[in-house]
């Protein structure tokens, strides 16, 4: 066993692409990689949650185990997340859109200027060793992730739900319901599967069923039972049959055991097409394009709503971009139950008042020499600041055309009355109102605070 405490710049930090928690091909960059992540499909990334538990400053207790590759590089077996982080801090596209895509995505000044890292430089087996003892029973993987680890890497025999996902075109690994242990080892046993005619042979998914329709049938409503929750440790407790039952009586009333004599294999090839989502890939493609997703579901129709601001803002002042970041976050919420989320409009409304007020003092601050604010900086800002402007390079139109009551340059009109009422609570808001107030404070932004 080799092993050795070495100081390594970022740069020669190479994130693993045979990583468990998000295995892609070999040939993957680091900037693929950590664009995955934060699209984090996989939900094994949680990049904005690591960036929150790293806090304000790098600490030093927990060091990636690294593994020095012929390049002279250092590949990352444990500690992908931190490293990833820290790349996506110190690289202004990536950092650009993970601001764009997670909530309150803002690196403290410490992890920006944080070029390099104290990691344990071993062997290649010896990092194995420490990711296995890290992860295994940790949580921190999936079922199907601590599978497919022994399996690539430990010389073990492919496990049950390595099996059914690749049977399912991936199916475990895009549904939590289906990626634990229950299902592993209640669920997917041999007499379980032999009552509705399949079974596990070799390390494939064979079946005796009479057609291959017949048989996605089946693993369609495994699927769609355990995401009703039809079996659990307190319902239908690893009664598989009974669960489907549940699901389908007059499909499982004379459910055909499984007879090997008739068998035929359901390989990824003849599976896949076990019902996807519409964006989801062929499982032969390379798996770094591939977007692993919930299964499709009949989705609910929906009125499809504009982002709030009207497009991705980018405001310079760090609060500001803060605030906007997480009402832009808000809106995004609220728009998928809007029923049920009418709570977040009020706290939107407030945070459109605190947005101005950032943008404002930020403004101010930036002057040459610095005009603090002690109080409002909203007042002098559209008086001395926005309205004159907008009059003299001609954008009276645009923004006016925004604004509630189309009187933004009203001199008998104050801009941010109604954001005034809003943040004391006066008067109600109304989404129409909150949408229109967005798009002319947005127009502010794009001029003055970008």
């Amino acid at each position: 066993m080799s092993q050795g405490i070495k100081t390594i710049s970022l740069d020669k930090l190479v994130l693993w692409t045979e990583n468990p928690r998000d295995p892609v091909s070999a040939d993957a960059t680091d900037r693929e990689i950590i664009l995955r992540a934060i699209e984090n499909e996989s939900g094994n990334w949680d990049l904005d949650k690591m960036l929150s538990d790293l806090g304000n400053q790098y600490y030093y207790n927990e060091i990636p185990t690294v593994v020095k590759s012929m390049d002279g590089k250092y590949i990352v077996y444990d500690g992908n997340r931190r490293v990833a982080v820290l790349k996506c801090v110190q690289d202004p596209e990536l950092y650009q859109v993970a601001t764009n895509k997670l909530p309150l995505f803002t690196a403290p000044d410490a992890l920006v200027s944080q070029t390099s890292l104290p990691c344990n430089v071993c062997d290649r087996e010896t990092a194995l060793e420490i990711v296995e003892r890290t992860h295994a029973g940790s949580g921190k993987w999936g079922r199907l992730q601590y599978e497919q680890f022994e399996y690539h890497h430990r010389g073990k025999p492919k496990g049950r739900l390595m099996i059914f996902d690749e049977a399912t075109g991936g199916a475990v690994g895009r549904d939590r319901n289906l990626n634990e242990e229950y299902v592993q080892n209640r669920l997917l046993t041999d007499a379980n599967l032999e009552s509705v005619g399949l079974a596990m042979v070799d390390g494939e998914l064979r079946t005796s069923l009479d057609s291959l329709e017949e048989a996605k049938q089946v693993l369609q409503d495994i699927i769609d039972m355990k995401d009703k929750k039809l079996s659990s440790a307190r319902k239908n407790a690893g009664d598989l049959l009974g669960a489907l039952r549940e699901l389908n009586p007059e499909r499982y009333q004379e459910p055909r055991g499984y007879d090997a004599d008739k068998s035929f294999s359901l390989s990824p090839k003849t599976a896949e097409d076990v019902e996807r989502p519409d964006d989801a890939t062929d499982a032969d493609e390379p798996l770094e394009q591939q977007s692993p997703a919930p299964r499709r579901r009949k989705p609910t129709p929906k009125r499809k709503r504009e982002p709030l601001f009207g497009e991705t803002l980018r405001p310079k002042g760090v609060q500001a971009n803060v605030i906007y970041r997480a009402i832009d976050w808000m809106w995004l919420e609220y728009c998928k139950k809007p029923d049920t989320l009418s709570c977040l409009l009020p706290i939107m409304g407030f945070s459109l008042r605190l947005l101005l007020e950032s943008v404002a003092r930020d403004h101010f601050m930036h002057l040459n020499p610095p005009e603090d604010m002690y109080t409002s900086a909203v007042g002098p800002f559209m008086k001395k600041v926005v309205k004159p402007a907008l009059r003299d390079d001609g954008q009276k139109t645009e923004l006016a055309q925004n604004t509630v009551a189309s009187a933004l340059l009203d001199e008998n009109t104050n801009f941010d009355a109604l954001l005034h009422n809003w943040a004391h609570g006066t008067i109600d808001v109304d989404e129409t109102l909150l949408v229109r107030e967005a798009r002319a404070l947005a127009a502010i932004i794009k001029r003055f605070g970008e």
